[in-house]
């Protein structure tokens, strides 16, 4: 349960550097944490904060999706610019 704490913490303190598109793409490296502390979640308090974690960067997904562009961006150049 701390791991989860830890990354919802970090989560939401570098969420700017997440969604930032100059830099590396540090939030396709929290999804992979993310996934990887999920297959040991079993308690539900764990599952809870498995949730919140995942809502929280599927809302920074689709914040990034829209700094990427509207309707300029092809299926193509967005799936290449995650």
């Amino acid at each position: 349960r701390g791991k989860f704490r830890n990354v919802h913490k970090t989560v939401h303190e570098s969420k700017d550097e997440l969604i930032d598109l100059t830099g590396d793409d540090k939030l396709d490296g929290v999804i992979n944490l993310i996934e990887d502390l999920h297959q040991h979640v079993v308690k539900p308090r764990e599952q809870l904060l498995d949730a919140e974690v995942l809502a929280t960067v599927a809302d920074m997904g689709v914040e990034k999706a829209k700094k990427m562009g509207g309707a300029t961006t092809t299926p193509a150049n967005f799936m290449s610019r995650l």
